[in-house]
């Protein structure tokens, strides 16, 4: 188990939110993508686990003994690569989880993807946001009611011998599209195993222009896998509703890659005069942010052989110039809460 300096450590790593070139890139100010020991936020809130634990019938021992999920702290876990779970899943209970849901390979070995939710939870599976195409995508899909609040969660494994990133980038927009057209206000988190490693520029480049056409922000930024020579960030959460939402990674002694988890306030529908912050995006906003940002003078940054300063006075200057640009509006709202996503799709 990684100790307080060795994650210390990790923390003071880069992180490539500051390498991401997008003119509509966001990160609220609020956003932060850290490496915990433990995790102890409050029941109040919406908590999600995701890894890709590789085999769960292997590892459902561990599993259990995680302090979190022994003291019921999440909501729902999401796991990737639970590998051909039978029809009978007496030996896979988790005390006070409802669960394995899965989504299972029919004629292939490896991958599947799984759910357990918390006892007493008010959910369904989204039966047209569940499904497997062989070799492209593996997605589960559950819908959750959390203070009179919806929240849609998807389970998503892509497997890595599949080179051609299209047709996996349609699959995502499809997904999106089909939950919009479900509700198109609840909240949307797709946490996974996405094999797309975000340290190289022209894929980070791709994933995030993708993400971000559908409406998601990718809110890992720092590596999900580690070893004793390289890192990568392979795993990810992406949400519509960035806002409101905290995200942390925490080392695994179950498999090599380590633990993500989502952290959202949620808000309870009851109230008369409750305010909501969002962030218009417009043509005007846009253009705006454009020319804030192809008057920079960029050399400044560029000229430097440090990447961890180039990395981080890259966010600092788009961050800036979003702000500028489309800043939060405030907007009070009636007895019903519809959630404003903190991203739209322009």
């Amino acid at each position: 188990m990684y100790q307080k300096k060795e994650l210390d450590n990790l923390n003071n790593l880069g992180d490539i939110k500051q390498d991401i070139k997008s003119d509509i890139q966001i990160f609220p100010n609020n956003h932060t993508c850290k490496y915990i020991e433990n995790f102890q936020e409050p029941a109040t809130k919406l908590n999600i686990l995701s890894f890709n634990i590789r085999s769960l019938n292997k590892n459902i021992d561990e599993l259990r003994t995680i302090r979190e999920v022994e003291n019921k702290l999440y909501d729902c876990i999401a796991l990737q690569e639970v590998w051909n779970i039978k029809e009978n899943t007496i030996n896979l209970k988790i005390d006070g989880y409802i669960g394995p849901i899965t989504k299972n390979r029919e004629k292939q070995n490896g991958g599947g993807v799984a759910f357990y939710i918390k006892s007493g939870t008010d959910f369904n599976i989204v039966d047209d946001l569940t499904y497997i195409q062989p070799d492209e995508i593996e997605v589960l899909t559950i819908k959750i009611k959390i203070s009179c609040t919806s929240h849609f969660i998807t389970s998503l494994y892509r497997p890595p011998r599949n080179t051609k990133l299209q047709k996996f980038y349609e699959n995502l927009e499809n997904l999106v599209n089909k939950k919009n057209a479900i509700d198109k206000n609840a909240t949307y988190d797709i946490l996974g195993d996405f094999n797309i490693n975000l340290f190289n520029s022209k894929l980070r480049e791709d994933f995030f222009e993708n993400s971000l056409c559908n409406g998601l922000l990718p809110i890992i930024t720092r590596p999900t896998r580690i070893t004793e020579n390289t890192g990568s960030l392979i795993d990810n959460i992406l949400t519509n509703d960035p806002t409101n939402t905290q995200c942390y990674i925490m080392p695994s002694t179950i498999s090599d890659h380590f633990h993500l988890i989502l952290s959202r306030a949620t808000i309870k529908q009851n109230s008369k005069t409750l305010e909501s912050q969002y962030r218009p995006i417009s043509d005007e906003n846009i253009e705006c942010l454009k020319e804030q940002l192809s008057n920079f003078n960029w050399n400044t940054i560029l000229s430097s052989n440090d990447p961890y300063y180039v990395s981080d006075q890259f966010l600092k200057t788009i961050q800036t110039s979003f702000e500028n640009a489309c800043p939060v509006k405030k907007q009070k709202k009636g007895s019903r809460i519809h959630n404003v996503p903190g991203l739209t799709k322009s």
